[in-house]
Protein backbone atom coordinates (compact mmCIF):
# COMPACT_ATOMS: atom_id res chain seq x y z
CA UNK A 1 0.00 0.00 0.00
CA UNK A 2 1.31 3.51 -0.65
CA UNK A 3 2.45 5.35 2.68
CA UNK A 4 0.93 8.69 1.68
CA UNK A 5 -2.67 8.56 2.03
CA UNK A 6 -1.51 7.65 5.23
CA UNK A 7 0.81 10.15 6.13
CA UNK A 8 -1.80 12.99 4.78
CA UNK A 9 -4.31 11.42 6.57
CA UNK A 10 -2.70 10.87 10.10
CA UNK A 11 -1.45 14.36 10.11
CA UNK A 12 -5.36 16.13 9.20
CA UNK A 13 -6.66 14.01 11.75
CA UNK A 14 -3.56 14.57 14.56
CA UNK A 15 -3.47 18.33 13.58
CA UNK A 16 -7.06 18.83 13.89
CA UNK A 17 -7.32 17.11 17.10
CA UNK A 18 -4.39 18.88 18.43
CA UNK A 19 -5.55 21.95 17.58
CA UNK A 20 -8.85 21.56 19.51
CA UNK A 21 -6.55 20.38 22.46
CA UNK A 22 -7.56 16.25 21.83
CA UNK A 23 -4.42 14.90 22.52
CA UNK A 24 -6.20 11.75 23.07
CA UNK A 25 -6.77 11.55 19.54
CA UNK A 26 -2.92 10.70 19.08
CA UNK A 27 -3.39 6.87 20.28
CA UNK A 28 -6.31 6.45 18.59
CA UNK A 29 -5.28 6.83 15.57
CA UNK A 30 -2.21 5.11 15.79
CA UNK A 31 -4.63 2.09 16.77
CA UNK A 32 -6.74 3.08 13.48
CA UNK A 33 -4.03 2.64 11.30
CA UNK A 34 -2.31 -0.27 12.90
CA UNK A 35 -5.06 -2.18 12.95
CA UNK A 36 -6.12 -1.48 9.40
CA UNK A 37 -2.73 -1.96 7.69
CA UNK A 38 -0.24 -4.34 8.54
CA UNK A 39 3.81 -3.37 7.65
CA UNK A 40 6.42 -0.99 8.61
CA UNK A 41 5.46 1.53 5.57
CA UNK A 42 2.02 1.98 7.37
CA UNK A 43 3.46 2.25 10.59
CA UNK A 44 6.31 5.05 9.80
CA UNK A 45 4.22 6.87 7.56
CA UNK A 46 1.86 6.92 10.84
CA UNK A 47 4.92 8.39 12.79
CA UNK A 48 6.18 10.89 10.36
CA UNK A 49 2.25 12.40 9.92
CA UNK A 50 2.07 12.16 13.92
CA UNK A 51 5.45 13.85 14.40
CA UNK A 52 4.36 16.77 11.52
CA UNK A 53 1.22 17.16 13.28
CA UNK A 54 3.26 17.87 17.09
CA UNK A 55 5.54 20.28 15.02
CA UNK A 56 2.72 22.03 13.13
CA UNK A 57 0.87 22.16 16.32
CA UNK A 58 3.29 23.73 18.45
CA UNK A 59 4.17 26.06 15.79
CA UNK A 60 0.70 26.97 15.09
CA UNK A 61 -0.38 27.74 18.99
CA UNK A 62 2.92 29.45 20.06
CA UNK A 63 3.29 31.25 16.71
CA UNK A 64 6.90 32.98 16.35
CA UNK A 65 7.06 32.36 20.54
CA UNK A 66 7.14 28.90 20.49
CA UNK A 67 10.55 29.09 21.84
CA UNK A 68 10.22 31.57 24.58
CA UNK A 69 7.24 29.77 25.48
CA UNK A 70 9.24 26.66 25.61
CA UNK A 71 11.91 28.25 27.22
CA UNK A 72 9.36 29.97 30.06
CA UNK A 73 8.38 26.52 30.57
CA UNK A 74 11.68 24.89 31.24
CA UNK A 75 12.52 27.87 33.63
CA UNK A 76 9.83 27.15 35.60
CA UNK A 77 10.14 23.20 35.84
CA UNK A 78 13.73 23.34 36.25
CA UNK A 79 14.45 26.83 37.76
CA UNK A 80 17.15 27.24 34.52
CA UNK A 81 16.85 29.32 31.10
CA UNK A 82 17.73 28.14 27.94
CA UNK A 83 16.37 24.84 27.97
CA UNK A 84 13.34 25.65 25.97
CA UNK A 85 14.34 23.19 22.89
CA UNK A 86 14.46 20.13 25.51
CA UNK A 87 10.91 21.18 26.50
CA UNK A 88 10.16 21.16 22.75
CA UNK A 89 12.12 18.08 22.50
CA UNK A 90 10.14 16.08 25.22
CA UNK A 91 6.94 17.27 23.81
CA UNK A 92 7.75 15.69 20.23
CA UNK A 93 8.89 12.88 22.18
CA UNK A 94 5.40 12.32 23.81
CA UNK A 95 3.53 12.85 20.85
CA UNK A 96 5.23 10.13 19.03
CA UNK A 97 4.81 7.96 22.21
CA UNK A 98 1.03 8.01 22.23
CA UNK A 99 0.97 6.89 18.66
CA UNK A 100 3.34 4.16 19.21
CA UNK A 101 1.26 2.94 22.22
CA UNK A 102 -1.41 3.31 20.05
CA UNK A 103 -0.04 1.28 17.25
CA UNK A 104 1.37 -1.06 19.68
CA UNK A 105 -2.68 -1.80 20.69
CA UNK A 106 -3.99 -1.59 16.92
CA UNK A 107 -0.95 -4.41 16.22
CA UNK A 108 -2.47 -6.85 19.09
CA UNK A 109 -5.97 -6.32 18.11
CA UNK A 110 -5.47 -6.98 14.25
CA UNK A 111 -3.29 -9.96 15.04
CA UNK A 112 -6.03 -11.06 17.50
CA UNK A 113 -8.56 -10.88 14.99
CA UNK A 114 -6.67 -12.71 12.63
CA UNK A 115 -6.50 -15.83 14.89
CA UNK A 116 -10.09 -15.32 15.36
CA UNK A 117 -11.21 -14.73 11.73
CA UNK A 118 -8.91 -17.93 10.79
CA UNK A 119 -10.56 -20.76 13.12
CA UNK A 120 -14.22 -18.89 13.31
CA UNK A 121 -13.90 -19.20 16.94
CA UNK A 122 -11.86 -18.15 19.99
CA UNK A 123 -9.49 -20.94 21.48
CA UNK A 124 -11.74 -22.06 24.35
CA UNK A 125 -12.70 -25.46 25.04
CA UNK A 126 -16.35 -26.46 26.33
CA UNK A 127 -16.24 -27.47 30.12
CA UNK A 128 -17.88 -31.08 30.17
CA UNK A 129 -16.67 -31.94 33.68
CA UNK A 130 -18.57 -31.24 36.93
CA UNK A 131 -17.13 -28.38 38.74
CA UNK A 132 -16.18 -30.16 41.46
CA UNK A 133 -13.64 -31.93 39.32
CA UNK A 134 -12.35 -28.76 37.93
CA UNK A 135 -11.28 -27.22 41.72
CA UNK A 136 -9.36 -30.10 42.28
CA UNK A 137 -7.27 -29.83 39.00
CA UNK A 138 -6.52 -26.04 39.60
CA UNK A 139 -5.78 -26.71 43.25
Amino acid sequence: MNRWPILVATLAVDLIALSLGWWWVIPLTGLAVAAAVPGRAAFTAMLAGTLMAGAASLVWQGGARTLDVADLTGAIALNTRGLGWAVVAATLVYIVLLAVAGAWLGAAVRRAGAGIRATGVADVEPVTEPLEERKDQHV
